[in-house]
């Protein structure tokens, strides 16, 4: 597909709540951050347990289904 004389892709991607399962991939995710940019505020990376953390940071915030 092309706008505007540019290639364009499409992306099908799918949103659901956070649960247990999402715990290492989250917190992958958030420990490249540490490491690599300064989007995230620890100075080194977080164990897993940090996650149960995440999850009280977040409690109350709307999460799409």
């Amino acid at each position: 597909m092309t706008e505007a004389g540019k290639q364009v892709i499409r992306m099908k991607y799918e949103f659901s709540p956070i649960s247990s399962e999402d715990r290492e991939a989250i917190i992958d995710t958030f420990n490249y951050y540490i490491e690599n940019s300064f989007a995230a505020y620890p100075e080194s990376k977080v164990p897993y347990e940090f996650f149960s953390f995440f999850l009280q940071t977040i409690s109350g915030y709307p999460t799409p289904l």
